[in-house]
């Protein structure tokens, strides 16, 4: 599943394709409860992203549709 994330005083976001946003949207709660500064994100390709907490100000899960491929 595709998570932008969007970050207070900058333009967009970053989208990351991950296995399981369930855990990671448990984990992001539970490091603001805990005033955690970073946190890791895991993509599906193998990279890792380190997501400032504080400055999170979006996270939207997109959910999963089919592609379409070719013409309607």
């Amino acid at each position: 599943m595709r998570v932008r994330i969007g970050f207070s005083g900058a333009d967009g976001g970053i989208d990351i394709e991950m296995e399981d946003s369930e855990s990671f949207v448990k984990d992001l709660d539970a490091a603001l409860e805990a005033g955690k500064a970073m946190i890791w994100a895991d993509h599906i390709d193998g990279s890792s992203y380190g997501i400032a907490v504080g400055n999170v100000n979006y996270v939207h899960l997109e959910g999963d549709k089919e592609r379409l491929v070719g013409f309607a």
